[in-house]
C-alpha cells in the first residue's frame, strides 16, 4: 500500500497465472530515478485477503521490482486507508462504521491536511524566509 504511488502497478511475474489484458494506461510510468517504465497491460488477479477471504485487485502490469497498491485507487472505490503504528488498515466502503469514522475525523481540530494531486498524496510545506537585521 503506497500513498506516493499514482496507480497500482505490479510485474506480471507476481501473478504468472493471471492473463494480461488491455490497459487504460498506455503511457507507462516514470521511476524514482526518472527512468521510463512501460505499461504492459492490466492484471486483475484473484487473491486471498488476510481477514476478508477471497477478493480481486486491479494493477497496471509493468516491469517493476515489487507490487504497489496506490492508496488513491483504493480511495476511488470509496474505501478508507488508515496508517498508524498501532495498526494500519484498509476499511471497506461497505463497513457500517465508515460514516462515524469520517464524522470523528472531521471533529479533530489539529489535523494536518494531506492533498491529492495526480493520484499522489503530499503535505504542503513552505521553507521559511527569515529577514536578517542589517548591520
Amino acid at each position: 500500500m503506497d500513498s506516493g504511488a499514482a496507480a497500482p502497478v505490479c510485474s506480471p511475474e507476481t501473478f504468472p497465472d493471471t492473463p494480461i489484458g488491455a490497459s487504460e494506461n498506455t503511457q507507462g510510468f516514470v521511476g524514482p530515478s526518472g527512468e521510463k517504465i512501460p505499461s504492459l497491460g492490466s492484471l486483475k488477479p484473484q487473491v486471498l485477503l488476510e481477514d476478508a477471504g477471497p477478493g480481486s485487485m486491479s494493477f497496471t502490469a509493468a516491469p517493476v521490482r515489487k507490487p504497489l497498491m496506490a492508496v488513491s485507487s483504493v480511495n476511488d472505490k470509496g474505501h478508507l486507508v488508515l496508517f498508524d503504528n498501532d495498526g494500519s488498515y484498509m476499511i471497506p466502503a461497505s463497513a457500517p462504521e465508515v460514516p462515524e469514522i469520517r464524522r470523528l475525523v472531521a471533529q479533530v481540530s489539529t489535523k494536518l491536511p494531506i492533498h491529492r494531486e495526480n493520484g499522489v498524496f503530499h503535505i504542503k510545506t513552505w521553507r521559511p524566509v527569515f529577514n536578517r537585521p542589517e548591520k
